[in-house]
């Protein structure tokens, strides 16, 4: 898979590529060693060093700032350059623009920045220094990463104006970092940088112990999120199958949200239950708003009911739902991963659509058996919803597809069974 994405109307330099307007000479190279070397204007002998990692994905670049005359020199701009943009498999070309991002962690925090916001100083100077509050700069996708761990300088180096420049759009977003290094008469300063080029498998970074796993995106529920990958990966550990971890997953969320479902089901069934008497209050106070809306609270008083129990328990399950959402779409656990039959991949869409559809049918179902409202219009706003959702999910991964069929399926179940025990004997 080629990570290295080059549009023809390149401008904004390569990955790795420093001092574009100069040529580097090839010194010397082996499988997995590069040497280049080229001189500055002011003479400043420049020699670039690629070592790659055979057994991963993190390699090194070094560049030796060698000043050979007898007056101190200061190289102005050390500029390091990651992009343009990030390159991924061609049945994910179509989203991929939209979904680059420049990112950087320091001071413990992720910071996304958006091309143009320049300049954007790394302080202190010395957070090139490690350790330091600036860990790493980069590009990432939905399922990839190229950063950049900040150099490890020289004890004689002094580097007071790092920056950061964020250019380019969608696909030719880059990043550049850049340094200024003096160096006195016959002095050689090193810069180094470790380079991450590869997956953003969650458990994978955090490895490394660099918190290149923070560019994992879990949405607003964070924490929720991980923990919903952590137990996937247990649960796959006991299937050896992320398909069917999902369904296990969701299997125990719906048990632990049982109480919450009860209490949904409950107020739904109140709710149908007064349909009726709400129905004869609002043709009989139909052309007095006012009056009928003091006849229904007296209604749902009168009755113990609250109109707003079915929707309240919902709207507490909603942060779950949405972290599991969230990591699901970005899971890079999940991309290759089969599942059963012609579900070869949860990462990407089904390709025969069975599932939405399956899913929507679900949802028709599941909103036949709770349709408490009376009016005909909300009625055909329920049934619409399905149809709406289908539509959505068609291109979504089929992992997370799967998660909202099984848990379709199980709200289904569940409402079938609280409505049978319920029935008048």
């Amino acid at each position: 898979m080629d990570l290295v994405h080059l549009p023809s109307t390149l401008t904004a330099g390569s990955l790795l590529g420093t001092w574009p307007e100069l040529t580097f000479q090839l010194k010397e190279h082996t499988a997995q060693r590069a040497v280049w070397v080229t001189e500055l204007s002011n003479h400043v002998r420049v020699t670039k060093i690629y070592e790659i990692n055979p057994a991963g994905h993190l390699h090194r670049l070094r560049l030796l700032l060698s000043n050979p005359s007898l007056v101190p020199v200061t190289v102005e701009d050390v500029r390091l350059s990651v992009g343009p943009g990030l390159g991924t498999v061609t049945n994910e070309e179509k989203e991929n623009p939209g979904l680059i991002r420049a990112l950087s962690f320091d001071n413990h925090q992720l910071q996304v920045y958006k091309p143009g916001e320049y300049p954007l100083a790394l302080h202190p100077p010395v957070a090139l220094r490690p350790p330091g509050p600036v860990q790493w700069v980069g590009l990432d996708n939905r399922y990839f990463l190229a950063a950049l761990i900040v150099p490890s300088l020289a004890a004689s180096q002094t580097s007071d104006s790092s920056t950061l420049l964020v250019e380019g759009s969608k696909a030719e977003t880059t990043v550049h970092i850049t340094e200024r290094c003096r160096l006195a008469p016959g002095e050689t300063q090193a810069l180094e940088w470790q380079l991450y080029l590869g997956p953003k498998g969650y458990t994978q970074l955090r490895r490394l112990g660099l918190r290149l796993e923070e560019s994992v995106d879990f949405g607003w529920m964070g924490a929720l999120g991980k923990a919903a990958l952590h137990a996937l990966y247990f649960l796959h550990r006991l299937t050896g199958n992320y398909g069917w971890a999902i369904v296990l997953l969701t299997i125990g969320l719906q048990i632990l949200l049982f109480p919450l479902a009860m209490k949904s089901l409950k107020a739904s069934l109140a709710m149908k239950a007064l349909q009726p008497q709400v129905k004869a209050l609002q043709e009989r106070f139909k052309g007095d708003p006012k009056r009928l809306n003091v006849e229904m609270m007296h209604l749902y008083k009168q009755s113990g009911t609250n109109p707003l129990g079915g929707c309240l328990p919902m709207l507490l399950q909603l942060p779950i739902f949405w972290a599991l959402f969230t990591t699901l779409r970005n899971a890079y656990e999940l991309r290759g991963a089969p599942f059963i039959g012609w579900i070869r991949d949860l990462s990407a869409q089904d390709p025969y659509y069975a599932l939405p559809i399956f899913m929507g049918l679900g949802m028709f179902v599941q909103q036949r058996m709770t349709a408490v409202a009376a009016d005909p219009t909300q009625r055909q706003m329920m049934y619409i919803m399905p149809v709406i959702f289908t539509f959505m999910f068609l291109r979504f991964p089929a992992g997370l597809v799967l998660y909202w069929l099984v848990n379709n399926l199980l709200t289904i179940a569940e409402q079938w069974g609280f409505q049978r025990w319920n029935q008048p004997r």
